[in-house]
């Protein structure tokens, strides 16, 4: 059991529409996999191809265990005519959720997740207001065209009070990643893919440990990676404990 109290980012409840090998059908089935890391508190969703439906998915699990936090997901793309996107935000908010994460759409049907912001203006207004962290998925950059590191350079300009959390970026991009860091203090990345060369410890250094989170990824992940890169890397005790969950728990508390 690591010393350090771990808060999984990004952790997935049931099988998406082209399943994981291994899903975790259940809250329980999450919560033994939690204790055979060592893993405290995951901030969880449930994957169904609604997101209206994934998100009473997601509390229905939340309620079961004082461990799991709701992780709200947002559409970017209006169902209805008249639907005012940024009012799920509002919804998010009187439903007690503290994050908010895009899910792209999975299977042959599905279209491209677009970052437009003439579009999700409202919602990244709104997000911004009450210093919500945005989690988006990231781990087909910089391969994409519809949206990568130019669409989240200008949210993080625009909106500077948005936490914006990486999830899952791979290590080939980190150059574009220290330079979107040194221009957005609002940048943060989940560590499981920059296992080489003391990458983690590196970019520590250049940003403090304040601005790197645990993320295992799961059921996809091993959560065992990032554990391993915080428990035996070259930080102090204090650094070890922010990357673990300290800082998650620091934008948390910073919601208003």
């Amino acid at each position: 059991m690591p010393p350090w109290k771990f808060l999984d980012c990004d952790a997935m409840i049931g099988a998406s529409l082209v399943p994981p090998p291994a899903p975790l059908a259940t809250a329980s089935d999450l919560l033994r996999e939690m204790d055979r890391f060592g893993i405290s508190l995951a901030l969880v969703y449930h994957y169904h191809r609604l997101k209206s439906r994934m998100n009473r998915l997601t509390f229905d699990d939340v309620k079961t265990s004082s461990r799991l936090m709701p992780c709200w997901a947002l559409p970017i793309a209006p169902m209805a005519l008249d639907e005012k996107l940024e009012d799920h935000v509002e919804e998010m908010i009187q439903a007690g959720a503290k994050a908010a994460r895009l899910v792209p759409d999975s299977g042959p049907t599905a279209g491209p997740m677009t970052l437009r912001p003439f579009m999700l203006g409202g919602v990244f207004e709104r997000l911004n207001r009450h210093r919500i962290p945005l989690l988006i998925p990231a781990d087909h950059f910089p391969e994409t065209v519809p949206y990568g590191f130019d669409q989240i350079h200008e949210i993080c300009g625009a909106y500077p009070d948005i936490p914006i959390i990486l999830l899952q970026l791979k290590f080939s991009t980190q150059a574009q990643l220290i330079a979107l860091m040194r221009l957005h203090p609002n940048l943060y990345f989940t560590i499981s893919w920059f296992g080489l060369f003391r990458q983690v410890e590196s970019m520590a250094k250049m940003f403090g440990a304040e601005r790197l989170i645990y993320g295992s990824g799961l059921p996809v992940g091993d959560p065992a990676t990032g554990i391993g890169m915080v428990s035996y890397g070259k930080f102090t005790s204090l650094e070890k404990d922010l990357i673990a969950g300290g800082n998650l728990r620091r934008l948390l508390k910073d919601v208003r």
